[in-house]
């Protein structure tokens, strides 16, 4: 019998405490083919906000919220939000460092094994076509 054992997501918790001694904690799980590419989307989106030359804080907003969607899903997005109080500076100089440096190399980490285990299919010579 041949097994096949499906790859692990990256897992990680959150936990926020704020002054008044008030906690969130979320859960993030994410699948390396889909949360990069939603990433780099919302990172776009983050970016022609700031770029307009009109402000446009509403798409920024947007972005933001789009944003932690990728990285905690809806619901941990809408939580960090209520937990804030819509105060989407503070949210983002908070939450975003953790983001940039947790949760992105986890993410590129195994996105990097993932395309190297494939690649290694392909470089062994018993599937190499023969000629």
């Amino acid at each position: 019998m041949y097994e096949i054992h499906k790859r692990d997501k990256v897992k990680e918790v959150f936990h926020i405490t704020d002054n008044d001694g008030r906690e969130l904690t979320v859960e993030s799980v994410l699948d390396p083919g889909e949360a990069l590419p939603a990433w780099n989307r919302a990172k776009n989106s983050i970016i022609r906000a700031q770029i307009a030359k009109q402000p446009d804080f509403e798409a920024l907003g947007r972005a933001i919220v789009d944003v932690f969607a990728v990285f905690f899903g809806e619901d941990g997005a809408a939580k960090i939000l209520d937990f804030y109080g819509g105060n989407y500076t503070d949210m983002m100089e908070d939450v975003f460092p953790y983001i940039e440096s947790i949760l992105l190399p986890k993410l590129e980490a195994e996105s990097a094994k993932r395309r190297e285990a494939v690649m290694n299919l392909y470089r062994s010579r018993s599937r190499r076509r023969k000629l």
